[in-house]
């Protein structure tokens, strides 16, 4: 079977696309080291949401984040001064409507993983599709619970129907 040959454009941009992921991946490698501080906390909740609102907000799916506020609460000084709201959503720990799928997982390279499936999904042919004929995918959600003391994350998903899960379906459909 006789390949194609890639005109030097091509070979650029498949050169490009390798250093972009590999980039990507060694940004995400940053979390994977323990402990994360406060300021790290706030960078991947942010890094995050922005993820979840660029990659999954037109599906009505979403990624949800939360700390582990255990060393924060054993260690005031390692937060800002005048300390934070441990009420808001962001330090609870997930509720009974989200499952675990795995424990334990290196943060960096789990979110790289998540980022991955994630954007794979969203440029894919059945996304567009789902897109265009509106079919949502409303209370779907992968939830992240992210331990900065280990550099650890528990994954967990969100099912409406309690059947598919989010992070299945799209590495089905990519």
């Amino acid at each position: 079977m006789k390949h194609r040959e890639l005109s030097e454009e091509q070979k650029k941009q498949i050169v490009g696309l390798h250093l972009s992921f590999h980039e990507i991946a060694a940004g995400w490698a940053y979390y994977d080291k323990a402990p994360l501080s406060y300021a790290d906390c706030v960078e991947y909740v942010t890094i995050i949401n922005d993820l979840s609102k660029d990659l999954l907000e037109w599906s009505g799916a979403a990624f949800e984040v939360r700390v582990d506020r255990e060393m924060f609460e054993e260690n005031p000084d390692l937060l800002p001064e005048g300390g934070i709201d441990f009420d808001a959503p962001v330090w609870q720990p997930f509720g009974p409507d989200f499952a675990l799928k795995k424990a334990g997982l290196k943060a960096g390279a789990a979110s790289f993983g998540v980022q991955l499936v994630s954007t794979l999904w969203w440029g894919s042919t059945t996304a567009r599709r789902r897109h265009l004929s509106k079919e949502r995918l409303e209370g779907h959600a992968i939830g992240l619970f992210l331990h900065p003391q280990t550099a650890t994350l528990d994954m967990l998903v969100k099912s409406p129907d309690g059947h598919q899960n989010l992070f299945s379906m799209m590495s089905a459909e990519v």
